[in-house]
Parts: C-alpha cells; structure tokens; sequence
C-alpha cells in the first residue's frame, strides 16, 4: 500500500510541475491557478504530509491529467494562432 501511495503522489506532483510550467507559458491569471490549489500544494510535499482525504484519489489524478491536456491543447492551438 506503501509503494502505491508513493507512486499516486509522484505522479500527482508531476502533473503538478507540468501544470505550473503550462501556467507560467500562458501567462495565467492566479484566480485560474487557484482551482487547482488542492493539487499544487502537494507539490513538494512527502507521503507523511498528504493528509487529506481524496488528495491522492485516482479519479482527481486522472481530473489533473484531463486538465492538463486541455490547457495544452488550447496553448497549442493559441500558440498557432499567434501572428509570426
């Protein structure tokens, strides 16, 4: 249960990491940013930290990467848009 624990968290950090480096691309705005506050402030934080309930929940990992490519998508799509 341990390894498992470890492995949620690592990957919800690294979505986290992905999300702060997409955020700081698009110039978001922090009331955007805060949405995902639940998410961010495990960032750097280790399995004995994470103490609230559903913070390292399949369905909220898989919500992260969702999001995650959405914002992609529309960076992307903005970034192709953007006069050269």
């Amino acid at each position: 249960m341990h390894d498992l624990t470890i492995g949620l968290l690592s990957q919800l950090q690294e979505l986290a990491g992905q999300l702060y480096d997409l955020w700081d691309l698009m110039d978001a705005p922090k009331e955007e940013r805060r949405i995902f506050d639940h998410v961010t402030c495990n960032r750097s934080a280790s399995v004995d930290e994470v103490t609230a309930p559903g913070s390292l929940a399949l369905d909220l990992i898989e919500q992260v990467g969702l999001s995650f490519f959405f914002f992609g998508a529309i960076t992307s799509y903005e970034l192709f848009l953007w006069p050269a």
